[in-house]
């Protein structure tokens, strides 16, 4: 009987061990280790962009086209509140795909600095 109660207590112990919560910060980092503190189109959103987005919003693919400042500079509000805000905006972008925190960022600083080029 002591055998099977201290094997009980051992699985019980080792169930316990083996639990753990998923942590966001951890998992994809809590932002400060992102390298923008300014970000601008050409600095760093273009190739984002170019990266996650031109797969379907180029020409002959989904509208709006965003293959350049132009385009992506006239749509900046909807990137922005699909990419950053969503899902209150509509389809969270980029479709099928997980944006990255620090990418994620970098839209917030583009609009934060004023959408500079």
């Amino acid at each position: 009987m002591k055998a099977i109660t201290t094997t009980f207590i051992i699985l019980f112990a080792l169930g316990f061990n083996s639990c753990y919560y998923d942590n966001e910060a951890e998992l994809y980092g809590s932002g400060a280790a992102c390298s923008d503190t300014v970000s601008s189109y050409n600095g760093r959103l273009k190739g984002i962009i170019d990266n996650l987005c031109n797969d379907c919003h180029s020409p002959g693919g989904d509208s709006p086209t965003l293959t350049d400042f132009s385009s992506v500079s006239s749509n900046r509000d909807a990137i922005i509140c699909r990419v950053v805000d969503s899902p209150t905006c509509g389809n969270v972008m980029p479709k099928n795909r997980v944006i990255d925190p620090c990418d994620k960022q970098a839209f917030e600083l583009w609009q934060q600095n004023g959408f500079r080029e």
